[in-house]
């Protein structure tokens, strides 16, 4: 029986390409004012950033560190003022992905929903600590989450066995009570499975056709899923038009 579902933040529960996406349109005006190439700043800010969080989530940097060279090293062959307009660039992603970003339209219903079967849900992300805290508070997250788990606060990242198992012990569950749902398939999936918890892939943008393990696009199948058990033994087509109506109404304010 699922007691506890851990969730993955950002594109599970946040629209975090969206608000990527966002930042990097205003960054692209900034960039034009210094006549710097678009494809190939993002291109290797592509190849940069991923490597630089990595160095972050083993420890052999700074999030500060992190933060300032995922754009400095992007500028540093093309650009005079790297710390001024690293500062800039750095203002409107953080801007964009972490105060403006929002949430998935069936991310407040499914938590209802959750709560309603005193199904604790609970997020476990490798999202920097103050970046993750601050998007949490915005969205008022608090009423719907018991516990929050990240990465650089735990001393342990996605995919890493040992994050999920310090979640465990928190919860004070076994693993056959708790199943993982996020949208990576080495950090949320194989990462779960390497400590004995259930998985779901939620794929909102049928990126994973070919995935074989079960896959999702959206909160609301977790209902209907057989293999979830405690979600789907009571009432689920009630609780599926309640999530439906829910979503529509998130979505119209």
């Amino acid at each position: 029986m699922i007691k506890h579902i851990i969730f993955d933040a950002d594109d599970t529960l946040f629209d975090f390409q969206k608000a990527e996406g966002n930042a990097k349109s205003r960054i692209n005006e900034v960039l034009k004012t210094h006549a710097l190439d678009l494809d190939t700043f993002w291109n290797r800010f592509n190849r940069v950033a991923p490597a630089l969080f990595r160095q972050f989530a083993d420890g052999f940097i700074t999030i500060d560190e992190y933060r300032f060279h995922r754009f400095a090293d992007v500028l540093e062959a093309n650009h005079g003022k790297i710390c001024e307009l690293t500062s800039e660039l750095n203002r409107i992603y953080i801007q964009e992905i972490t105060h403006k970003i929002e949430l998935f339209a069936d991310a407040i219903p499914m938590f209802k929903v959750l709560g309603a079967k005193e199904i604790e849900a609970v997020i476990l992300t490798n999202g920097p600590s103050d970046s993750q805290r601050a998007k949490f508070k915005n969205r008022g997250l608090s009423r719907f989450i018991q516990s929050i788990y990240i990465g650089e606060e735990m001393g342990f990242f996605k995919p890493n066995r040992e994050a999920f198992e310090y979640v465990l012990r928190d919860l004070g569950a076994a693993n056959s009570e708790v199943l993982m749902v996020g949208d990576s398939i080495e950090d949320d999936i194989h990462g779960a499975e390497r400590a004995g918890i259930k998985a779901i892939l939620i794929d909102r943008r049928n990126r994973y056709s070919a995935y074989t393990g079960t896959r999702i696009a959206f909160l609301s199948q977790l209902i209907e899923l057989p293999s979830v058990g405690a979600i789907s033994e009571s009432r689920p087509s009630f609780e599926t038009e309640f999530f439906l109506q829910n979503s529509v109404s998130k979505t119209q304010q």
